[in-house]
C-alpha cells in the first residue's frame, strides 16, 4: 500500500533497466525453499538470455520479499552485486488502505473482500484488534534491512515522491548505476485509490490513536532517511496522513490533472512553494 507498483512500473521505463517480469511481483523472491526452483531459474535465464541486448541493470521485484528469511539472507550475502529499494510510506495511511480493501466486512453478514482475512464492520471496531494491528508494524524489519545491506539498502518515503518525483526516480537510477532518467518523464502514480475510503479522516481521535499505535514506525522511518541525508523539512512531513491531502479525501478538492501522476508543474509548483517557506522559516 505504499506505492511498490508505482515505484515497478516507473523504474521499468527507465532503458537501462529490465525486470524479469512484466508484473510488479516476482514470486521467485518469496517461496520458501532454500534454493529457487528450476522452472524459476530457467525463467529467468530465458529474459536475460545471450544475445540478447544486456540492459545495465537487472532487477527482481516484490513487496513481499522482507518477510521471508531464506530470500534476505541469500540476497544480502550477494554482497556487492545487490542493491535493495524499499519504498515506506505514512503507516496510517497504509493501514487504513490495506483495511479497506481486506478488512472491510463487504457485507452485514461479516465477509470479508479477500478469503480468509479478519474482517470488521468499521475502522473504530479494528482498533481494539491489537493483533491485526500488529500484522502491520515494519518499522524494526526496516531496522533489520539495514543491518543487512548496510549502504545497498535505499529508503525511499512516499512523500518525497509527490514532492519532487523527477528528483527522486533519477536519483534512485543512478544509485542502481542505470543512470538519470531520459528528460522530461512521466512518472504515473498507479493503484491508488481516491475518495473517503473507510470514513477514517472525519474522525480526528481515531487518526490520533493510530498515530500513537505505529509512533515506532514513524521513529523508524524518521531515523533512516535523516541518515540518508533528508532535509529536515521533509523528515517533518513525514508525519502527514492523507487526512492531510484533501484531494485524496474530497472528490471536488483541486487535484492534479487526472488524477493519476503527481508530476505536473502545477502541483509540483505547489509542493515545492510550501517546502520553500518552510525552509525559510529554518
Amino acid at each position: 500500500g505504499c506505492g511498490t507498483v508505482s515505484l515497478f512500473k516507473n523504474l521499468r521505463e527507465h532503458p537501462g533497466i529490465q525486470f524479469a517480469l512484466p508484473t510488479s511481483t516476482d514470486y521467485a523472491l518469496v517461496n520458501w525453499n532454500i534454493l529457487p526452483l528450476k522452472s524459476e531459474v530457467e525463467r529467468t535465464n530465458s529474459v536475460f538470455k545471450l544475445g540478447s541486448p544486456s540492459p545495465r541493470v537487472r532487477g527482481l521485484s516484490n513487496s513481499m520479499m522482507f518477510n521471508n528469511p531464506f530470500s534476505k539472507m541469500i540476497l544480502a550475502n550477494m554482497k556487492q552485486h545487490v542493491k535493495v529499494i524499499v519504498i515506506a510510506c505514512d503507516p496510517v495511511s497504509r493501514f487504513e488502505k490495506v483495511f479497506f480493501r481486506q478488512h472491510l466486512c463487504k457485507d452485514a453478514a461479516g465477509v470479508s473482500s479477500e478469503p480468509n482475512q479478519t474482517c470488521h464492520s468499521s475502522i473504530a471496531a479494528a482498533l481494539d484488534d491489537r493483533p491485526l494491528l500488529q500484522r502491520y508494524v515494519v518499522g524494526s524489519e526496516l531496522q533489520h534491512l539495514r543491518q543487512l545491506f548496510g549502504s545497498r539498502l535505499t529508503v525511499v518515503h512516499q512523500e518525497s515522491l509527490r514532492h519532487d518525483p523527477q528528483y527522486v526516480y533519477d536519483s534512485i537510477a543512478t544509485i542502481v548505476g542505470a543512470g538519470p532518467f531520459p528528460p522530461r518523464m512521466e512518472f504515473i502514480r498507479y493503484n491508488a485509490h481516491m475518495g473517503p475510503r473507510t470514513g477514517l479522516c472525519d474522525n480526528a481521535s481515531q487518526v490520533n490513536a493510530l498515530k500513537e499505535f505505529f509512533l515506532p514506525d514513524y521513529e523508524a522511518f524518521e531515523s533512516l532517511v535523516s541518515d540518508a541525508g533528508t532535509p529536515r523539512w521533509m523528515v517533518e512531513r513525514l508525519r502527514r496522513t492523507r487526512c492531510d491531502r484533501p484531494e485524496e479525501i474530497h472528490r471536488r478538492a483541486p487535484r492534479c490533472p487526472g488524477n493519476v501522476t503527481p508530476s505536473h508543474r502545477m502541483c509540483r509548483g505547489r509542493e515545492r512553494m510550501q517546502a520553500s517557506e518552510t525552509a525559510t522559516l529554518e
